[in-house]
C-alpha cells in the first residue's frame, strides 16, 4: 500500500515517513512541493491508498494540488489529509469542501 506524504519540511515528512513505515506492507513516497507530489500521482505504475498535503508549499500549494486530485478521474476517491501549522477556521471549511478525509494541526 502506497502513502504519498507532501510537506516542504523536511523534518514533518521525515516523521511520518518513520511512523507509517512501522504499519506493515506500508510504502511511503515522499514530496516536498505540490508539483513534485503531482508528478508521483500520475506516475502510472503507482496507486495510492492515501494522501497526507500540508497546505503552504512552493510552486503547488496543498489546495491547488488538492483541486487537481479532485478533478481526476482517476484520483477522485483518493482519500486525503491535509496537514497544516496553520489554525485558520476557513482553511478547515475551505479543506472540507473537497471532501477530505481528516484535518491535522502540526505540531503533532
Amino acid at each position: 500500500m502506497n502513502i504519498l506524504v507532501v510537506d516542504d519540511d523536511r523534518g514533518c515528512v521525515g516523521l511520518l515517513q518513520e511512523v507509517l513505515e512501522l504499519i506493515p506492507d506500508v510504502d511511503v513516497i515522499t514530496a516536498y512541493d505540490g508539483a513534485e507530489a503531482w508528478w508521483w500521482l500520475t506516475h502510472p505504475d503507482l496507486k495510492y491508498a492515501l494522501a497526507i498535503l500540508d497546505i503552504k508549499m512552493p510552486k503547488v500549494d496543498g489546495f491547488a494540488l488538492l483541486s487537481r486530485i479532485r478533478q481526476t478521474p482517476l484520483l477522485v476517491s483518493l482519500p486525503v489529509i491535509m496537514c497544516t501549522g496553520v489554525i485558520d477556521r476557513r482553511l478547515i471549511s475551505k479543506a472540507a469542501q473537497f471532501q477530505i478525509s481528516h484535518y491535522l494541526i502540526k505540531p503533532f
